[in-house]
């Protein structure tokens, strides 16, 4: 049975400008983070996007990933899942 939640993808431009809080995109950002924390839209990136984003600005300083990232399921590359972003954001 098919799902009636609408799946929105999200490539590395927009994880980065949350991020790194762009201003100019983070109302908008946050109004799709807001909806998948209610359960009206699923947000899907793929593995390629969890890669090029891996290291954002702040993670750069400290040499490290964010632990909540590391915690995050993936599907594996080239098997055609995503999986959602956290409710829990920040």
């Amino acid at each position: 049975m098919p799902s009636s939640i609408s799946r929105v993808y999200w490539d590395a431009c927009v994880l980065l400008a949350y991020i790194n809080g762009e201003q100019q995109r983070l109302p908008e950002i946050r109004s799709f983070l807001d909806a998948a924390k209610l359960g009206a839209i699923e947000i899907t990136t793929s593995v390629y996007t969890v890669t090029e984003v891996a290291f954002a600005s702040g993670e750069k300083n400290v040499r490290a990933l964010d632990p909540d990232v590391l915690r995050q399921p993936v599907a594996t590359a080239g098997t055609g899942q995503a999986r959602r972003v956290p409710s829990g954001y920040r």
